[in-house]
């Protein structure tokens, strides 16, 4: 049977789903063949699971030690959210850490009662080529019931006894070393007699820390000299325990008739505390809140009778190595977690043992994830953690009986004064601000049928919405500013095409202007089901859904971001958007009708080139184009089956503003994993492209990585239009009128608003010009297009042993001035 990475290969290639692959394969087995084959398919996952959260893990450790993740992204966070971190590297990350851990229980067992490590214990004949935690386990049984020199004689007849007498397809026929089946029988020989057999071999608790301690310092050894570790390597299972205890008073002591497991992090001064015992006597001394707020100097002494130990691989900070997955996690100093993520992380840090983390970490994760006071030894501040964790599903008695381990505004965190802090009333919420949503809508397109007409056909033209930018003296300016943009645009990036988009234009003038023109945010609001407050963001694409339909379907994720586009040339049938009208009726069907065929795989966005079929689209509509007026604005809803045609044969250039909604935190947008309101407004501020799309997803064909030296700020116009670029919240009083008023059941005062604040706009777009061409020229000098703009184009920049496609082809673009211009202007197809 194929392994199980072809069994993912075989489906993704044939289309089949895994289910039917998987009966393809088995089906024309022999039913017993088909047992073992998916026995074996059973054990390969649990190793391959193990296997992926270690690589995981290393990968992570080795991205966040080298500082790799700098290069793209602004900080760790973005990266996590663009790689699904919390969705699958965190529970990698997790599992990895729970598996050294309980590989370290199994190894520990081994070498008390056989005296050596697994990897030592085994002769090189039968040695199993991984270490996994289901061996560990098996030989850690063994090792109770039998010595190690009568194990390895079983051991090695177990593996002969398979291979002299293979089972009828069994993928372990020609594995001449030990398996998991191989330990798993000899201990069901022993049974009946594991009454009459003594472990042997068996070493006092501190010979055995001394001898993990010596290999782990040979491994440090070999690894300073540059020589790797093999595969079944120390570090992969040594004792939590063995780490010298700096800083915890808490050194291993060579008493012989102690050999408990050291469980739930229990080994703090050996004392128990109970919630409900009265009085605080750890806190006897009478130091008020202010002063236990100061950090405590006191020198720790080791006790009588311990035993120095070699330490255990540490990290720069002194935490064990096994934390290091974890320490992202842990709150900065002044850093404070909600109190469901602070008992996640006191759930997973109690998993690693807390003495494995140096007294910073500790300290932050007590005082950053439950808002406790640090200022005491790490002894007894593991104590205390070990209180709040045995009683964490009732933390809210734990604050109440023992109020000094937390800082006092956490003690009743939903009393009055927690929640008022320095203030002294409650601030009364205001009413939620509604309007009527068609009166608006028709209002600023300016015909009484725009609304039925956008809920009929799921989208609608409006012509003459941005006519005030056409006049001659204003368009001139916008057509010098794509000009200049199209002049610094390279043909290619990264391989790709650039296919008509302007990747690296953001905020020329005319795209701030749109962002902040009041009319066509009404038109936005008044289409959007909940009529949300707004922040500006962009995205497009062709034969496409910019949503996940599968999570639209079922819970009506992306159901508010209303797609938007202004044509500033007039558009003809074989120039446009196209799209399905109405398609918002029977997108449900479809998507049924996807998931019976299965495939419905859906990302940030949906393609729908291979699930649009001709049935559907004799029964839902096919796409049709839809041109658009120059100064038209299209308003679509998210449900819309749309794209573009693919060749543009005349100068059309559109611009994409798609507003996203604020959700009540003014942080969260309309999708959890695009940006949150500060770093769109970040973006607006510093004029940087933003690192995802509307949709949450990345750009998947490059941006810019520092803004264009161009670029101007245009003046504040509006307070609204200062809400929609981040400039102002959308709580602002002054903000909340203009609203008021353009949302108003009046039109007249919505009206001249609009007319006034489009006014002020036209006037700091030609104020702002002037700075546009005086920063270009500047900033590239001979280079600079107002300098060569009548003349021809410098030759571009490129690594000397660069080549373009085209080149490295030996093909050349056709000199045919019409196709050309398809290249520079065409709204291209891409998946």
């Amino acid at each position: 049977m194929a392994e199980l990475t072809s069994i993912a290969a075989t489906s993704t290639q044939s289309g089949k789903s895994i289910k039917d692959t998987l009966i393809d394969v088995l089906k024309p087995l022999p039913k017993k063949q088909q047992l073992a084959e998916l026995l074996n398919l059973f054990n390969k996952a649990v190793d391959l699971d193990e296997i992926i959260s270690e690589t995981v893990s290393e990968a992570w450790y080795y991205l966040t030690t080298t500082g790799l993740w700098s290069l793209e992204y602004p900080d760790l966070k973005t990266l996590q959210e663009s790689i699904c971190y919390e969705q699958f590297v965190a529970t990698a990350l997790k599992k990895h850490s729970l598996d050294v851990v309980n590989k370290q229980s199994q190894a520990k067992g081994i070498l008390k009662n056989w005296g050596k490590l697994p990897q030592d214990a085994l002769p090189d004949g039968i040695k199993p080529e991984w270490f996994g935690l289901k061996i560990l386990r098996q030989l850690n049984s063994l090792s109770k019931i039998c010595s190690l020199e009568e194990s390895i004689s079983l051991l090695t007849s177990a593996v002969e006894n398979r291979l002299l007498n293979p089972k009828p397809h069994s993928r372990s026929n020609h594995k001449t070393f030990l398996t998991p089946t191989d330990v798993l029988n000899v201990l069901n020989q022993l049974k009946d007699r594991r009454k009459g057999i003594l472990p042997l071999g068996k070493l006092v608790k501190h010979q055995a820390d001394k001898q993990i301690n010596q290999r782990l310092q040979q491994n440090q050894d070999l690894t300073s000299r540059g020589i790797a570790h093999p595969r079944n390597r120390l570090n992969a299972f040594t004792p939590t325990n063995a780490r010298n205890g700096t800083d915890t008073g808490e050194n291993h002591t060579a008493e012989s008739g102690d050999e408990r497991e050291d469980e739930d992090n229990d080994e703090v001064d050996g004392e128990e505390d109970h919630v409900g015992e009265g009085g605080d006597s750890d806190e006897a001394d009478g130091r008020e809140d202010e002063e236990e707020e100061q950090e405590n100097e006191q020198t720790e002494v080791s006790r009588a009778g311990a035993m120095e130990t070699k330490p255990m691989k540490e990290l720069q900070c002194g935490c064990a190595t096994i934390c290091s997955a974890l320490l992202l996690s842990i709150p900065l100093a002044g850093d404070r977690l909600g109190e469901e993520e602070g008992l996640k992380l006191l759930e997973c840090s109690h998993d690693l043992h807390w003495a494995n983390f140096c007294k910073n970490h500790l300290r932050r994760l007590a005082g950053g994830g439950l808002d406790m006071y640090t200022n005491v030894t790490k002894n007894e501040l593991q104590k205390r953690l070990k209180l709040v964790f045995r009683y964490r599903a009732d933390l809210s008695t734990v604050r109440t009986k023992k109020p000094r381990y937390f800082r006092r505004a956490s003690r009743a965190p939903d009393s009055v004064t927690a929640k008022l802090g320095p203030y002294m009333y409650t601030p009364k919420k205001t009413d939620t601000f509604t309007f009527n949503a068609k009166q608006v809508f028709n209002r600023f397109a300016g015909r009484a049928d725009a609304w039925d007409t956008f809920r009929e056909d799921g989208t609608v033209n409006i012509d003459g919405v941005f006519d005030y930018i056409l006049k001659p003296e204003t368009f001139e300016l916008i057509e010098e500013e794509f000009d200049m943009y199209l002049y610094h645009l390279r043909d290619e990036q990264d391989g790709q095409k650039r296919r008509g988009w302007m990747r690296h234009m953001f905020y020329s003038l005319v795209q701030q202007l749109v962002r902040q023109d009041p009319v066509y945010y009404a038109l936005i609001a008044a289409a959007r089901p909940d009529k949300n407050f707004l922040v500006e963001g962009e995205s497009t694409g062709f034969a496409h859904l910019d949503i996940n339909v599968d999570k639209f379907v079922k819970t009506g994720r992306g159901k508010n971001i209303i797609q938007g586009s202004l044509s500033l040339d007039d558009e003809s049938e074989h120039s446009c958007t196209l799209l399905v009208p109405g398609f918002h009726r029977h997108i449900h069907e479809w998507w049924a009708r996807v998931k019976q065929r299965g495939q419905d795989s859906s990302g940030y966005t949906t393609n729908t080139k291979k699930t649009y079929l001709p049935a559907g689209q004799q029964d839902f509509g096919r796409l049709i184009p839809v041109p658009c007026k120059r100064g038209a604005v299209r308003i679509t809803m998210p449900e819309i089956l749309h794209g573009s045609t693919p060749i543009a044969k005349n100068i059309r250039r559109t611009l994409f503003n798609w507003p996203t909604g604020i959700h009540a935190d003014h942080q969260t947008l309309d999708i959890e994993e695009a940006e949150t309101w500060n770093q769109v407004a970040q973006c607006h501020q510093s004029m940087e492209a933003p690192m995802k799309s509307t949709s949450g997803e990345g750009f998947r064909y490059g941006r810019p990585l520092f803004p264009f030296p161009g670029v101007t700020k245009l003046s504040s116009t509006s307070c609204v239009g200062d809400a929609l670029i981040g400039v102002r919240r959308w709580d602002d009083i002054r903000v909340q009128e203009e609203r008021d008023i353009l949302l108003g059941a009046d039109d007249e005062p919505a009206l001249q608003l609009a007319e006034e604040i489009r006014e002020r706009l036209i006037q700091a777009f030609f104020d702002a010009f002037p700075y546009v061409r005086m920063n270009e020229e500047r900033a590239y000098q001979d280079r600079s297009y107002f300098r060569n703009k009548y003349g021809p184009r410098p030759e571009a920049e490129r690594d000397e042993s660069s080549l373009s496609s085209e080149e490295l082809s030996h093909m050349s673009l056709d000199d045919n001035e019409e196709d050309m211009e398809e290249i520079e202007e065409g709204d291209g197809e891409f998946d």
